[in-house]
């Protein structure tokens, strides 16, 4: 209302009040009131009425005609009905839709006499029911996080007090060295929460595992030069050392006992949010967000949703390889991210961290080479013979073999899933030794994930019984076979692909790992002979 009518209103409930506390109050009072302001008396008169208490502008405010809008034009029954469906059928995981409810209600209450309701006075119904109890009933608990108001914010004092750590698919479909559409590759990343720097990445085809998170907790917790270096990448990366937490979801990667070993052994705690508490990973949800949105502007790009990506041909568009991908991100996050004003911080992730560690030291791994093995999965094996059993092979050193003489048997066995041509042993007062096949073996190392791809083939698990050279041979004709396949399916484009690269993986870690080689003089025949 303009000014005038407010000040007219304020004089008519200033009267109204004075009129209504005089005990002998005459007509002749409320017309000269009246005239006073302009009004009819029986305006004044209902002002007198409407004043509640001691009364406010609004009581006395002119009002809608009309049907009062708290007021519903449908029979109580009706009432009745719409929410008893709205509760028992539409807030159900079925997700029905509204026309269908609406079709229900109007039969329930046709069969009791009533007339059906309109779908638009069903719809206003559903809208007063909290959004948050629709999305707990249709969509679960992580849809309702979303419609949950959750003030302040996850404070953290320093660089390396808290890690977040997560992974998620690439929205955009890659191709193999030959042009061939591979589908989509995964990324794990990590961030500081403090300076929202990233200390790690990593880009592959292999889906969330143990050896994904050593790779991107390798790279994180290792000085950066040499792999700056390698990839031609001329950035300011400086983040280094361990954290003092590492904060992730309860994924099977993250809750291993391997994984809670070798960093508490390396006095870093594991955090694991609770189920379905998505906003106590927000830092490294934004983070991956940001970094997928802006893969919608690349070729063979997925986008979010069928329904965003309408008629574009992601697969036929499809033109980046994993290299490519990776430098992609690489420029992305080194070159951009770190380098850009944070909206949080008042200033971009690499100012923050150097500005905060000018003073500060990273605390690293004593053994940066036993750190790795640590971090990668185990077994536990007995020490025999002629050395040790392990994926139906026999793996022998002579460093195991003496060993065994001086009474050892139960050791830990770390191994790299991409190259099974050599296990790692940790042997009292010794540490790791890297324990090759007893008996070489023709062509390249298996991969644990194609080993098992045999054994399967063979109808044969890791029990210890199964021949080793009907293993083998299952290993190498399923390899071939995945080669031969690539040309005619995308699925074995991936696996040849992701064996390229995993293999490419198990030589680099290999080179950068302390683990003293096997010895020359090694004769494969076990601590007291009898070799095959």
């Amino acid at each position: 209302m303009s000014d005038e009518e407010f000040e007219l209103l304020s004089r008519r409930m200033i009267a109204a009040r004075d009129l209504r506390s005089r005990p002998n109050r005459s007509r002749y009072d409320v017309e000269l009131a009246a005239e006073e302001l302009g009004v009819h008396a029986s305006t004044v008169y209902r002002d007198i009425q409407r004043l509640e208490g001691r009364g406010t502008i609004e009581d006395i405010a002119p009002r809608a005609r009309g049907w009062p809008q708290s007021r519903s034009r449908l029979h109580p029954r009706q009432e009745e009905l719409i929410e008893q469906f709205l509760r028992s059928t539409f807030l159900t995981t079925a997700k029905p839709t509204m026309v269908s409810v609406t079709a229900q209600i109007g039969d329930a209450c046709e069969r009791e006499g009533l007339s059906r309701p309109t779908r638009a006075a069903v719809i206003k119904r559903r809208n007063r029911l909290p959004a948050r109890e629709i999305a707990a009933k249709r969509d679960g608990a992580k849809a309702a996080e979303q419609h949950t108001p959750r003030p302040g914010k996850f404070e953290v004092q320093r660089p390396w007090d808290v890690w977040q750590i997560d992974h998620t698919l690439t929205d955009v479909i890659i191709v193999d060295d030959q042009g061939r559409p591979i589908g989509r590759a995964w990324i794990t990343v990590l961030i500081d929460v403090y300076s929202r720097i990233v200390p790690g990445f990593y880009v592959g085809l292999d889906a969330p595992s143990t050896i994904r998170v050593a790779t991107t907790l390798d790279l994180a917790v290792s000085p950066k030069e040499a792999w700056l270096a390698k990839h031609g990448y001329d950035y300011e990366w400086p983040v280094e050392g361990l954290p003092k937490l590492l904060h992730s979801d309860r994924a099977k990667e993250f809750t291993s006992n391997v994984l809670k070993r070798a960093m508490e052994n390396q006095g870093t705690g594991i955090f694991l949010r609770p189920p379905g508490r998505v906003r106590f990973g927000g830092h490294i949800e934004r983070l991956i967000g940001t970094l997928m949105g802006k893969c919608r502007l690349l070729p063979g790009a997925t986008h979010s949703s069928p329904t965003a990506r309408g008629g574009y041909d992601s697969k036929g568009s499809a033109r980046l390889t994993l290299d490519q991908l990776q430098d992609y991100f690489a420029h992305q996050i080194l070159g951009v991210y770190h380098n850009q004003v944070h909206s949080a911080l008042g200033v971009s992730p690499l100012e923050a961290w150097k500005a905060a560690t000018r003073d500060r030291f990273p605390e690293f791994p004593e053994d940066l080479g036993s750190f790795r093995l640590d971090l990668f999965p185990e077994l536990t094996r007995t020490l025999g013979r002629q050395g040790l059993q392990a994926f139906n092979e026999d793996y022998y050193c002579q460093e195991i073999g003496e060993a065994f003489i001086s009474g050892v048997r139960e050791v830990r066995v770390k191994y790299d899933p991409r190259d099974l041509s050599k296990i790692y042993v940790y042997l009292p007062d010794v540490g790791y030794v890297t324990v090759p096949y007893r008996l070489p073996i023709e062509g390249p190392a298996p991969t644990y994930w194609l080993y098992k791809a045999a054994s399967r083939q063979r109808g044969q698990a890791d029990t210890g019984r199964a021949s080793r050279h009907v293993v083998r041979r299952a290993t190498a004709a399923t390899e071939q076979i995945v080669q031969a396949a690539t040309s005619r399916s995308m699925k074995a484009a991936r696996q040849a692909e992701r064996l390229v690269r995993d293999r490419q993986g198990a030589a680099e870690f290999a080179s950068r790992s302390a683990v003293p080689p096997p010895p020359s003089d090694d004769d494969w025949g076990g601590a007291f002979g009898g070799g095959e």
